[in-house]
């Protein structure tokens, strides 16, 4: 895990070595928890926080956190 401070936001980072995002989601998969989740951050901090869900090459899922700074 990588944390810094950026344009007055904190950035969290988080990367794993499995099998990645796409080939562990499953077909009938609509999302919604993560949804949620993004709604939950939005609502939150006023629009200003984001979350991120990537596939990391070679392998792995990516996972980056960005929550405004008091």
């Amino acid at each position: 895990m990588r944390a810094r401070r950026e344009s007055g936001t904190l950035v969290l980072r988080v990367i794993d070595t499995g099998l990645g995002v796409a080939a562990t989601r499953r077909a009938d998969s609509t999302g919604l928890g993560l949804a949620n989740l993004r709604a939950r951050l939005a609502a939150t901090f006023d629009g200003r926080a984001s979350l991120r869900l990537a596939d990391h090459a070679p392998s792995g899922t990516e996972v980056t956190l960005v929550l405004p700074l008091p």
